[in-house]
This record gives structure tokens, C-alpha cells and sequence, in this order.
């Protein structure tokens, strides 16, 4: 749509073939592909106008031939609508994904080492008002919530980052999930212009890192995803997320890699 929200709609058909060729990626950045297709597919350009902006669709390979003030649509957003979900719970459900755990399936602890993941945490327990046991022990804050089998952040057991039903989130819900990783084994990178703020966030589970993703292109905000490797630890990956609708068209190169299998 003209204002960058997302409207699903049902595909008339799918086109699936086998092609052997050139894929053409629009890269920013150190290697951060934003789209791929293959040769000759429109692409969407916005021009920046003064009162308003117009849209543009052109061939890929040529968008590195216009002017500036030409930019490239990176994210949509996609106010679904709504889970049946307080705001707390939304929290919650990131709290106990970063710290959480599930002991005979059903029963919940978390433990942190930091005040202000305690502080944190009490504020959600107390607004959701959860009954829970607290034991300091070792230099770790330790909370035991009780059966938490229908929990969101639980499936089949486990504890999970991932809940398929978070992309039918209103866009203010899915904004509070997005804002919430900061406090969970993330921060926030501050910038000149408040609204670039990075929120950068660690993970080792790449699915997650996938799930966040997805999310984030949902909300507004553009997300990388990055391999990080640390010595005596297990590969872990690095999201930076940035509110980012836009990228300037001159600041992207365009680059064909070869490819032999199934387009869509």
C-alpha cells in the first residue's frame, strides 16, 4: 500500500520453475542482501517528493541510474488483528525465552544475575500478578512461577522464542515484543537521530534469530542477522534492528551471483 502497510491477499497462482542463470541481489551494506530475483523482475521504488511521495516500479537492473532522492522500500508493516494477549504477557513471554526454563515439562523458573533484568521481571510479575517464589542464591535472582504449560513461550514442553500466531499481532503488540528484547540479552545503541536508534540483540538459536527477523519486517524496522564467534563459547548470532522503512537507492550495489535450481 501507498503508507508501507502490508494487506495479505490470496495468491492467484504460484509460479515455480527451475532456472539456471544469474540471480540479481540489491546488497547494502557489507554483504546484506535486501532482495533477490531474477533478471529483469520490477522493483518498487519511492520518490522522496516534497509534499508527497510517489511510487515508481522499474527493473532492478536499473536503479542504480537514478537520482538520489529515489529510495527502496526495505520493510512493510503489517497491523494484524491482534492477539487476545495483555502487554505484560507480550514481555513475559520475551523475559522467559532469554531466561527461562521448563523442569518435567510444565513448571516454570527463571533466573537472572543482573538487577535490572530483576527489576524488570518484578514489574511484569507483579502488573500480570503471578504468584511466584524468589531465592537469591549464588549471586543469581531465582523465581519459581508455577505451571506454565499454556504459556505462549511453551511447546510441547519447551520453551521457545517462536509463536507462529505473534504475525497476526496488532502493530503496536508486535512494536512491544520488538522493544522488549532490549532489556533480555540486548541494548540499545543510541544514534544522533533518535529515530535510527539500533536495538542490537544476541541469540544462538538461529530459528529465533529468523522468527525476530520476520517480525521486525512486519513492524517497521529493517533486521540484520550476523555470525559472531567467541572463543570457548558456541556460535551465537547478532541481530541489529533499526527502524528503517527506506534505503537510499545510491547507497546499494546491485550484483548477479550464479544459481541453478528452483525460483518462485
Amino acid at each position: 500500500n501507498d503508507d508501507a502497510t502490508i494487506t495479505p491477499v490470496k495468491s492467484e497462482r504460484i509460479v515455480k520453475h527451475d532456472f539456471d542463470g544469474n540471480l540479481c541481489n540489491i546488497i547494502s551494506g557489507k554483504n546484506n542482501i535486501l532482495h533477490t530475483s531474477t533478471p529483469n523482475h520490477n522493483r518498487v521504488l519511492i520518490s522522496k517528493g516534497k509534499y508527497n511521495d510517489k511510487q515508481l516500479v522499474i527493473k532492478k537492473e536499473a536503479c542504480k541510474s537514478l537520482s538520489g532522492h529515489y529510495v527502496i522500500p526495505v520493510n512493510g508493516i503489517y497491523n494484524g488483528p491482534g492477539l487476545n494477549m495483555l502487554d505484560d504477557e507480550i514481555r513475559l513471554h520475551v523475559a522467559f525465552a532469554a531466561d527461562g526454563c521448563i523442569k518435567n515439562g510444565k513448571y516454570g523458573y527463571i533466573s537472572v544475575s543482573k538487577q535490572r533484568k530483576k527489576d524488570r521481571l518484578d514489574e511484569i510479575l507483579q502488573n500480570l500478578n503471578i504468584a511466584y517464589t524468589y531465592t537469591f542464591n549464588n549471586n543469581m535472582h531465582n523465581y519459581y512461577i508455577g505451571d506454565v504449560s499454556n504459556r505462549s513461550f511453551v511447546n510441547d514442553g519447551k520453551k521457545t522464542l517462536i509463536n507462529n500466531n505473534f504475525i497476526n499481532m496488532s502493530i503496536d503488540q508486535k512494536r512491544i515484543f520488538m522493544n522488549e528484547l532490549r532489556y533480555w540479552d540486548g541494548y540499545i545503541k543510541y544514534g544522533d537521530n533518535k529515530k535510527y536508534n539500533s536495538i542490537y540483540f544476541t541469540d544462538s538459536n538461529l530459528e529465533e534469530c529468523k522468527f525476530v527477523q520476520m517480525l521486525s519486517h512486519l513492524s517497521g524496522f529493517i533486521c540484520s542477522i550476523n555470525e559472531r564467534y567467541k572463543a570457548g563459547y558456541d556460535k551465537s548470532y547478532a541481530w541489529v534492528i533499526r527502524e528503517k522503512p527506506y534505503i537510499t537507492q545510491q547507497h546499494v550495489t546491485i550484483k548477479e551471483t550464479k544459481y541453478t535450481g528452483t525460483v518462485y
